[in-house]
């Protein structure tokens, strides 16, 4: 009788490779794609990260999608890749990740508003860099936030192996159940807002100690996609006209199949109740419970993005926002007033005399009433009514719009960081 052999598997085979120039020590993490070590480099004596890959084409993809973010900030860097070993050589950081970081020190991580803010603010903006390059990370999640000093404060989003295209559809699951937005249950078309999604699913689990939609059964797709849509609502139809795998979960009619009939607190009502408990000031929990309702808005198209949740007023604690116009508008002398308009509803929300604005030297902080996660546009008005010179505008803090004496609109900032 014969005794089948198994052949050795990709990684021990990699790992011997890799051994005349590393001394290799434990796994740090293992997953789909391969495997995370820590390593010693001989030459040098210092320690990395070394993530060998499981398959040739996983390894090829993912040092693709390092090669397109080289250089932006809070993205995981690189320290080069060996070919011969399908390896992506990384930097050690003693740190750990959120998750860990966490399940270690609940008594500080939980309910910690400035902590949360930190971890925030340079998530927005790593994912604002992915972003302009039209890539999207894909599985944002406490465990792919690594913190790369021992004091927790500074953090690099790792893990791209999951990064995909924007506008196109994922091919299958890759996100992890928990921080799975709507549009990747039913496969319709992606973008930036899906890692929205994710961050505001870690922040909430942060603030509150649990995941917001962790079912009673482990990867339960089903489950997970009925407490999002308890939560927060139904998903349009034109999302589920346009996914995939809406079949998988909707009947022809667009009914859920299989919901059931619990009831959930949306997840403002629910972070403003837990601040309440935490005795936290309530106009901070009122700013992070806004910030997290717009990153977990189901519809995709009136989801927070990464710009905006860089500017929100939770991150840059300020409420006085001003307006900021992208170009210079020529303003004729017959035109007297500038009318702000929400642009989801066509509403005019601000009127302005332009004569006595001119005379008061500018704008000032006019606007700190409008939200900066809507989108606005300004249109200039004649004596006679007439409305012309449509304007899109953006709002963010740092702006001031002036009127010169010759009638010229001009808006100086402190402009998005265009990476």
């Amino acid at each position: 009788m014969t005794t089948s052999v198994q052949p050795p598997s990709p990684v021990s085979c990699h790992h011997k490779t890799l051994s005349a120039d590393y001394q290799m020590h434990e796994p740090l993490g293992n997953g789909v794609c391969g495997v995370v070590y820590r390593a010693t480099r001989r030459t040098k004596q210092d320690d990395v990260a070394l993530k060998i890959f499981q398959k040739h084409g996983y390894y090829v993809r993912e040092k693709k999608v390092y090669q397109q973010l080289v250089g932006v900030p809070y993205v995981m860097e690189t320290l080069g890749f060996r070919d011969d070993a399908d390896t992506v050589v990384l930097p050690y950081h003693s740190g750990g990740n959120l998750y860990k970081a966490y399940s270690q020190n609940r008594s500080y991580w939980i309910g910690n508003l400035p902590a949360i803010r930190s971890i925030a603010q340079q998530t927005s903006f790593a994912l604002l860099g992915m972003h302009q390059r039209r890539l999207v990370h894909c599985d944002l999640k406490p465990e792919n936030i690594i913190f790369t000093d021992p004091s927790q404060t500074q953090i690099r989003l790792g893990d791209l192996g999951s990064a995909c295209q924007m506008g196109l559809p994922t091919s299958n699951y890759v996100c992890s159940p928990w921080y799975r937005p709507p549009e990747d249950f039913i496969g319709s078309p992606i973008d930036g807002s899906f890692d929205t999604w994710g961050m505001g699913c870690c922040l909430a689990e942060l603030y509150t100690g649990t995941p917001l939609f962790s079912g009673s059964v482990a990867n339960n797709d089903r489950e997970t996609l009925d407490l999002i849509i308890k939560r927060q609502g139904p998903i349009p139809r034109t999302m589920l006209e346009a996914g995939n795998r809406t079949h998988t979960y909707f009947d022809h009619n667009f009914q859920f199949i299989g919901g059931s009939s619990r009831s959930l607190l949306p997840v403002p009502q629910f972070i403003r109740n837990h601040g309440r408990l935490y005795h936290h000031d309530p106009v901070a929990v009122a700013y992070f419970s806004d910030f997290l309702g717009h990153c977990l808005t189901v519809d995709v198209h009136n989801r927070m993005t990464a710009l905006q949740a860089y500017y929100h007023p939770f991150l840059t604690q300020t409420n006085v926002l001003s307006l900021a116009v992208p170009s210079t508008t020529h303003l004729g002398k017959d035109r007297e007033y500038m009318t702000l308009f929400d642009a989801m509803t066509n509403r005019s929300i601000a009127c302005f005399n332009l004569l006595q604005i001119q005379a008061n030297g500018g704008f000032g902080s006019f606007l700190s009433h409008c939200p900066l996660y809507n989108s606005y546009y300004a249109c200039v008005n004649s004596a006679d009514g007439e409305v012309s010179d449509r304007r899109d505008l953006f709002l963010h803090p740092d702006a001031v719009m002036t009127m010169t004496d010759d009638g010229l609109v001009t808006c100086c900032e402190t402009s998005p960081p265009f990476i």
